[in-house]
């Protein structure tokens, strides 16, 4: 019988291990991305900005994923995986054909947040869509800069000034038009002429979207779900895996502490098999002038409160993190900040930006 790194299956390549300096493990306690593929950092990178983008959301369920993983799937269409209802969560990153290509973190949070779905329900029916559709809403909450009920602000306290809140009509609103664009059940983010479509056009909109989705995952069939957990794990001993261990402190701190190096050669595993050491050196940390760098969070220039790294506007004012990209429809003041600062039209009303 073929064992790992004999035989049929090929030896594993190096793995790159940080350990973090916390000793509880964080909501997402390790991530890996497949390391012989191009960019393999920057895959790594977009699966904590992922998770990062969801944690709030997890602490609300009582959420904790061991692992989040990058996979490429020869299945086109296969999108994302959830192994045993959130003991492994496994998420396309690259467009088929061109691994070179990596598809638009808006799309891969989606999956997430889909595959996330899956932890509180299995096949894919009215059910469980609802679920994912108060998943998606609460992440829309959140990306309106809406604290979660009972978790407050995910940030830490600082003085606050007195201007800039956004006002209950806006968030109305927001709400108003966050339905129109997922629709129930969808998966969708943008495409805001959704909502020039009639009641009947949009059901069966949402319902093409929800069938596509299902059919790129494969986690509401037990045998599906192994088929495809087996192909990658296959693929991390084809191509090696770059892998970050969380620590508690690392959720707050993304500062990397350790620089890899690999000396080593082989030592038993499980199945008397290869595996590589990875000896962890602790390197100095580099001197920074503010606090909030050190911490990897910045400070609101209107309000002074300390937000997230991965935050673009302020969680209490809604000012504009200092070089994120933005630019504001003329029509409805919508703003278009980050990603969809590129767009040439307003998700929200469609007015073409003026150049």
């Amino acid at each position: 019988m073929p064992v790992r790194g004999r035989g049929a299956f090929p030896k594993p390549s190096a793995v790159h291990r940080e350990e973090g300096s916390g000793s509880g493990g964080g909501v997402i306690v390790e991530y890996r991305a497949l390391k012989k593929l191009q960019n393999s950092s920057e895959a790594l990178n977009i699966l904590r900005r992922i998770g990062a983008s969801v944690r709030p959301i997890m602490i609300k369920h009582g959420w904790r994923l061991p692992l989040l993983v990058e996979m490429y799937p020869k299945q086109d269409n296969l999108l994302g995986l959830n192994v045993n209802r959130g003991k492994k969560i496994a998420l396309r990153l690259r467009r088929p054909y061109n691994d070179l290509d990596f598809i638009d973190e808006e799309s891969i949070t989606e999956t997430m947040l889909h595959e996330l779905a899956h932890n509180l329900r299995g096949p894919h029916d009215e059910i469980f869509f609802q679920h994912l559709e108060t998943l998606t809403q609460e992440f829309y909450d959140l990306r309106a800069n809406r604290p979660l009920p009972g978790l407050g602000f995910m940030s830490a306290g600082q003085k606050l000034g007195g201007s800039g809140l956004i006002s209950a009509a806006d968030s109305a609103q927001r709400r108003r038009n966050i339905s129109q664009i997922i629709g129930s059940g969808s998966n969708r983010v943008g495409g805001s002429a959704i909502a020039d479509l009639s009641p009947r056009e949009a059901a069966a909109a949402a319902a093409h979207r929800r069938k596509v989705i299902s059919m790129g995952c494969p986690s509401s069939n037990l045998a599906s779900t192994q088929e495809a957990n087996e192909e990658q794990e296959q693929q991390e001993l084809l191509h090696g895996v770059e892998v970050i261990t969380i620590g508690d402190d690392d959720e707050e701190d993304d500062d990397d502490d350790f620089e890899i190096i690999e000396n080593g050669q082989t030592q038993k595993e499980e199945d008397s098999d290869d595996e590589i050491v990875v000896t962890a050196v602790k390197r100095p940390k580099k001197e920074e002038s503010s606090t909030a760098m050190q911490s990897g969070s910045w400070n609101c220039q209107t309000c002074t409160l300390l937000n997230d790294r991965y935050a673009e506007t302020c969680a209490a004012c809604e000012s504009v993190r200092p070089g994120v990209d933005c630019w504001v429809c003329r029509s409805c003041q919508h703003r278009m900040i980050g990603t969809y600062a590129a767009f040439w039209c307003c998700t929200q009303c469609q007015t073409v930006k003026v150049a």
